[in-house]
């Protein structure tokens, strides 16, 4: 994630909603947090998401991954179409300690690896070809799918 991150929207039930949120703003609200760690905070307020399974698509370098992971009550995994992306993510995440209730994997760009209502987050890093429908199919009801984009 660049230094500079918007929240560009987010689907709740089926309802695309539009949400912004400057990485400035976040960094001026939290001086001590990382910008990860503020962007989370975001994040969670606006999905109104207090536990269960996040996936971070486009996950990068894994800080915002491993960031989604606020509590105990949230599981996180992470999923990248690029191998070296997913092994430098796999590398943040255990230098954090973090594998296991955080984890990253490859994945097609088109279809997510989970059954049909089992996810409560979906935060998506950047530009996605998943469609409307496949979000929706993974998502647990009351979920919702978060973009981030770089400013």
């Amino acid at each position: 994630m660049s230094a500079s991150a918007t929240i560009a929207g987010f689907l709740r039930a089926g309802i695309l909603c539009v949400l912004w949120c400057t990485s400035a703003a976040l960094a001026a609200d939290a001086p001590g947090p990382s910008l990860e760690q503020g962007l989370t905070g975001r994040i969670l307020e606006a999905a109104n998401v207090d536990g269960g399974v996040i996936v971070h698509v486009n996950c990068g370098n894994g800080k915002l991954t491993a960031a989604l992971r606020a509590n105990d009550r949230f599981l996180v995994q992470g999923l990248d179409t690029d191998g070296e992306r997913v092994a430098e993510a796999r590398a943040t995440v255990r230098g954090l300690g973090l594998y296991g209730p955080v984890a990253v994997d490859r994945f097609d760009r088109t279809r997510l690896p989970y059954a049909e209502s089992m996810v409560n987050l979906i935060v998506i890093g950047g530009p996605s070809s998943l469609d409307r429908e496949e979000l929706l199919r993974v998502l647990a009801p009351g979920g919702v799918a978060v973009t981030v984009a770089a400013d």
